[in-house]
């Protein structure tokens, strides 16, 4: 479904992560490369098109390949990298800061990289995790790519969990009962 974003040039979300091929931010263009191909060859200027080609590219192991690498390399690993160099591994912070990354990108204003040096030097992981989640509060449904409620909703999720000690994520029934909240 194409989606109209007020003030926002972000173009039609594609995936489960959510790429975007707007005209101010194209994150998907690197899909794409990845994949082979470009969204003009896809059809963009023709959205129905465009629709119809995305949407047959779902059973692709090519295609599910290619943003399998994609959304690992762009999201995941320097997430990952990061926290490691924190000396930070458990389950939690890493989906915590993974998420924020997935919602807000690594770099930038908002990214996962920029709060995490907001939050500065932290005792322990648990105290980290917390103080990431503040900052990140303090972004939380201020954009278009995270409004109505649901970047307050993730935060909460993952306060939930640090605030129950899951940060192996072990236990599903708690880890369920943190995801229940619906995005809008």
């Amino acid at each position: 479904e194409e989606l109209e974003y007020d003030k926002d040039t972000r173009g039609t979300t594609i995936t489960a992560f959510g790429a975007t091929t707007g005209k101010g931010y194209n994150d998907a263009k690197r899909l794409f490369k990845e994949y082979g191909t470009s969204a003009e060859d896809l059809g963009l200027g023709n959205f129905q098109r465009f629709k119809k080609n995305i949407h047959n590219l779902r059973d692709n192991p090519k295609w599910q390949q290619a943003v399998w690498r994609w959304f690992h390399s762009e999201y995941v690993a320097p997430s990952v990298s990061a926290l490691e160099g924190l000396g930070f591994t458990s389950a939690l912070t890493v989906a915590a800061v993974t998420d924020c990354a997935l919602n807000q990108g690594f770099t930038g204003k908002h990214g996962g990289k920029t709060l995490m040096g907001m939050v500065g030097r932290a005792r322990s992981e648990e105290a980290f995790l917390r103080r990431f989640l503040d900052e990140r509060a303090k972004v939380a449904d201020k954009n278009s790519y995270n409004e109505n409620g649901n970047g307050a909703r993730r935060v909460g999720m993952y306060r939930k969990l640090l605030d129950q000690g899951q940060l192996d994520l072990r236990d599903k029934d708690r880890v369920r009962d943190a995801m229940s909240w619906k995005m809008h």
